[in-house]
């Protein structure tokens, strides 16, 4: 039965895209690199209201209430303002992995979902599918192919912008010899840098200001690239309502009259065929609109049958 669907990747977004499209009647592989029933090496966390709207509350191993950030300097003083921490009033998960895993296998396999062993290298397309080659020199051919594979995806092209601000999150489990947060609380950011030798917060404030510079200069270049395409924008109109069709009083000839912006000088031109069909064009159609007489009582715009 020939791929619809050819998912690269067995990660929690491989397998739930996978099982979806399965579910639906589509003919589904997935590709891996490694076995898809291998543990997830990584965790995974989610908003309290997400996971409820999906359903999937029965796969969390931890959900807090007290979810927050703290953005201040930080200082030793437990009662300092730089200590504070900012509330985000939702509700945080954190999925049991295993379960998670399992929950997804189960789908896919429930749906028919075809499992592929190998490393995907090259994308091409053509006749109407597309071509994923492996490193082992196996060609397979589907309707779609889907780039599920991470951080590192294999065929995903992200556009090169420069220096710009991100953010990558990776999860893992730690312990600790004693509670690095309080009982009961999430934290998802904290910035507090109290703990940091002065030499150490030397560097991190050059570091810091010196992303603030490059994305400020980013940001500046592009807002000016954006005025510029905007000036060129309404000059172009502004040169287009200025052209209009006349007829020259000695030749009686129809001609396109442009005014030079920057000397007034009124320059006149023969126009193209096709400009001058539209005018003809519109300019027929505003006559039938203002005599009555001339609409059609039924059928077409035109007055064809």
């Amino acid at each position: 039965m020939p791929t619809d669907v050819l998912v690269v990747g067995a990660g929690p977004a491989a397998l739930a895209i996978a099982a979806e499209l399965a579910e639906q009647g589509l003919a589904v592989a997935v590709l891996a690199a490694s076995d898809c029933r291998d543990p997830w090496p990584n965790t995974y966390g989610i908003w309290g209201d997400e996971v409820d709207a999906l359903g999937l509350g029965h796969l969390l191993e931890h959900r807090w209430s007290y979810t927050c950030s703290y953005f201040g300097s930080g200082s030793s003083d437990p009662a300092d303002p730089a200590n504070s921490p900012t509330r985000h009033g939702r509700d945080y998960g954190l999925f049991d992995k295993t379960r998670l895993q399992q929950f997804w296998l189960e789908r896919c396999e429930a749906a028919g979902v075809q499992w592929l062993r190998g490393q995907a290298q090259e994308l091409s397309h053509g006749s109407g599918r597309s071509q994923v080659a492996t490193a082992a020199g196996e060609v397979l051919e589907a309707r779609l192919v889907v780039d599920a594979s991470g951080h590192k995806a294999v065929f995903v092209q992200r556009p090169e912008r420069g220096p710009v601000a991100g953010q990558a999150a990776y999860g893992v489990v730690g312990r600790f010899t004693a509670p690095p947060v309080q009982p009961g609380q999430f934290v998802l950011m904290d910035y507090r840098c109290d703990h940091l030798s002065p030499e150490e917060r030397s560097a991190r404030d050059i570091d810091a200001r010196t992303r603030d510079l490059q994305t400020r200069t980013t940001f500046e270049r592009r807002s000016a690239e954006g005025q510029q395409q905007e000036r060129q924008a309404e000059q172009d109109l502004d040169a287009a309502v200025e052209r209009r069709i006349v007829i020259e009083p000695r030749t009686r000839t129809i001609v396109m009259q442009q005014r030079d912006r920057a000397t007034g000088e009124t320059i006149s031109q023969l126009p193209d065929e096709t400009m001058l069909k539209l005018r003809i064009y519109s300019r027929e159609l505003a006559e039938r609109a203002r005599d009555p007489a001339s609409r059609p009582a039924s059928g077409a715009p035109d007055g064809r049958p």
